[in-house]
């Protein structure tokens, strides 16, 4: 037997013993492979995996390192050096990796296709579609790829180009699980039947596929049959305990219920969801409160994950005063001027970096993030308390503003049609052009209330419909909240897909119809489900879209709100 057939032998089972635990025997024989110079290659890219596997990072590094050195086209060892820096969260540097390897393999499928999910792990969206569009190119015939770009596609809104990509790898391969899944996933909201018919043939091929059965559990959701989502997202987390979307999902089911005991207690672990790599708590020294008595106790509320949370958070401060001697509040810079005239009984304090301790000290015995207030101070529908605003908007703005928008008897309404917030932005956003029938409603001045407003859509829509809408250039949406919320005390009704601005709207008891998207299944569990009215801000209105396009909706709001106009309604 020659020299190189023996050291794929021993490299056969030093792969066996690496599977089997035994890494000191495997070792053993990895290193006499090294010897023989057709497989020291593969035997280095082994060694790496015996290192990599006893957490000797660096030691896996440096030998994937010289694979390449020595031989700087073998595609197996790029791939392994990338695909260790991005288990140990290098994510840049491994996409740096396969760059490099693409300058000595320019038509390799392979690092197309791992540069593609580098890119697209970390939100480079068009990036990764060209390098996937790419490695299809390069193999037509492997189904994997397509599956991968079908992925990308779904990312960047292209949903029927996904579902293109994903029925060309089943055509492949009938049996890649993934493809179902991923088809499944595009065709949950235009198309549940086939959807469901993808999901349940993902899980015929892989049972226990946790990322299956998530995808059914949020169909589940879509149709309202919230028990029976509630245990097929329980049945994924039982498959894989760290797949926390099943968990995310859950939690916003759980509120859709209004099963708010088990709701509050999932959200608990909100932050696992989010992906942050540290407990916040850890920001401070005082012990978490968990309901235990305050009486002549000081307590710090962090409110925490955007404005729109923290402004709804805030709606549980006057509760918490009546049973604490003395509250700290933590906040966004931004709404620190607005917190401070709204509760002038309490310490505000401004958020200065949420990645790392509080540098100043806080007069408080005990610490809670403020979105655990709710599982304290909310856990049952009798617990919300009616208010009339919260939130003081600064008064002698809010009547200059007011002054500026319109004369006398005229009615004024805030309008904003785009959500920025990067996970859900996309299921809530309509266009600005939607609302035409809305902004022909006679009688009625209409001012941007839209954070990152773009002039271009705006004057596209007025060239085009002859309709205006007032744009504010005095209004800072991004440094100053305090004049924001003075320009939405200045409206007689905010009409507004779900973002801040209806959570600001409701906080200063302002009336405000908030539109919100009818496949909610992720996040938007502020809503509830199957009501138009919010137990968090009374002045609320929700109108849930149903229909594929907006345009009955839209309809249905400038309806409203002609009768609202022509009753005299403020």
């Amino acid at each position: 037997m020659g020299g190189g057939q023996e050291a794929a032998t021993d490299l056969d089972r030093a792969a066996a013993l690496v599977a089997s635990q035994q890494f000191g025997a495997a070792e053993t024989l990895v290193r006499a492979a090294l010897a023989q110079p057709s497989r020291r290659g593969a035997a280095r890219v082994l060694l790496a995996r015996i290192f990599q596997e006893q957490g000797r990072s660096d030691d896996a590094q440096n030998e994937l390192r010289t694979a390449v050195q020595d031989e700087p086209t073998y595609t197996e060892a790029w791939l392994g050096w990338a695909a260790l820096l991005q288990a140990y969260g290098h994510a840049q540097r491994a996409e740096d990796c396969l760059r490099l390897a693409l300058t000595h393999l320019p038509r390799s499928p392979e690092v197309h296709n791992d540069l593609g999910l580098v890119l697209l792990a970390q939100g480079k969206l068009a990036e990764a579609q060209s390098a996937l569009t790419q490695a299809v190119s390069l193999a037509p015939r492997q189904a994997a790829y397509r599956c991968n770009l079908g992925l990308v596609r779904g990312r960047v809104g292209d949903s029927a180009g996904a579902a293109l990509a994903f029925r060309e790898a089943i055509a492949l391969n009938p049996a890649l699980p993934e493809a179902h899944n991923g088809l499944g996933a595009v065709l949950k909201a235009r198309d549940p039947e086939a959807a469901t018919a993808a999901l349940r043939t993902a899980l015929d091929l892989r049972p226990g596929y946790a990322e299956a059965l998530d995808n059914l559990g949020v169909l589940a959701v879509f149709a309202r049959r919230l028990d029976e989502a509630t245990r097929l997202f329980d049945e994924a987390l039982a498959a894989n305990p760290r797949y926390l979307r099943a968990l995310g999902h859950k939690t916003t089911a759980l509120f859709l219920a209004r099963r708010l005991p088990e709701a509050w207690q999932a959200y608990r672990r909100r932050f696992e969801v989010e992906g942050l790599k540290h407990d916040p708590h850890g920001r401070f020294p005082q012990p978490v409160w968990h309901g235990e008595s305050l009486q002549n106790k000081a307590i710090l509320v962090w409110t925490e994950l955007g404005l729109g949370e923290e402004i709804l958070q805030a709606g549980m401060l006057s509760d918490l005063a009546r049973i604490a001697a003395r509250i700290t509040v933590e906040c966004s810079p931004r709404l620190e001027t607005l917190f401070r005239r709204s509760f002038p009984d309490l310490t505000i304090i401004p958020r200065t970096n949420p990645a790392r301790a509080c540098p100043v000290a806080v007069d408080a015995e005990v610490q809670i993030a403020g979105g655990d207030l709710g599982g304290l101070l909310r856990a049952a529908p009798e617990k919300f308390t009616p208010h009339r605003g919260y939130l003081k908007a600064d008064p002698v703005r809010a009547a200059a503003l007011r002054q500026r928008y319109a004369a006398a008897g005229t009615y004024v309404i805030g309008l904003s049609w785009a959500s920025h917030r990067s996970a859900l932005g996309k299921d809530k956003t309509l266009a600005l052009a939607d609302f035409v029938p809305l902004l022909n409603v006679p009688g009625v001045v209409f001012v941007t209330l839209q954070y990152g407003a773009d002039p271009a859509e705006i004057a596209e829509m007025q060239k085009n419909s002859g309709v205006s809408l007032f744009t504010d250039p005095e209004v800072d949406f991004a440094g100053d909240m305090d004049g924001v919320a003075a320009q939405v005390a200045a409206m007689d009704l905010v009409i507004s897909v779900s973002n801040t601005t209806v959570h600001l709207a409701g906080a200063l008891n302002i009336p405000v119809w908030n539109i919100v998207p009818a496949h909610n299944a992720t996040g938007l569990w502020h809503w509830f489900a199957d009501s138009d009215t919010s137990p968090w801000y009374p002045a609320m209105r929700i109108y849930r879209r149903t229909e594929p396009t907006p345009a009955k909706l839209i309809e249905t709001i400038a309806a409203d709100l002609r009768a609202r106009v022509a009753g005299g309604v403020r």
